[in-house]
């Protein structure tokens, strides 16, 4: 799983982690313990991937919005869900690339 980095460098797992720290990282793994983890304690949150091979809605953004963990998505994932639920551009914004080199004080 990948994220659009800057420049369209794609930004592995690994970079993410090397950027911020483990305690900010969390793969999606499908599981509740997971995915309280990742959003319950924040007030965003931002996904990376690819959400073309999942059911959508994604579940991890069903979580985020009720956690109300503004959540920061890929582009097409935000176009899909703007025209699904009305109040998409309000829960979630959509991104094209992302440097997360100074992410991590926002998170704390």
């Amino acid at each position: 799983s990948t994220c659009e980095g800057p420049k369209g460098k794609p930004l592995s797992v690994e970079d993410v982690v090397a950027a911020l720290s483990h305690e900010h990282v969390h793969v999606e793994d499908g599981t509740h313990k997971t995915r309280e983890a990742a959003f319950k304690h924040y007030r965003f949150t931002l996904f990376c991937g690819n959400f073309t091979d999942q059911p959508f809605p994604p579940q991890a953004l069903v979580y985020s919005i009720a956690y109300a963990a503004y959540a920061l998505v890929p582009e097409f994932l935000h176009w899909k869900g703007s025209r699904l639920f009305f109040h998409m551009p309000d829960a979630a914004q959509g991104y094209r690339t992302m440097d997360v080199a100074n992410l991590e004080p926002y998170l704390e």
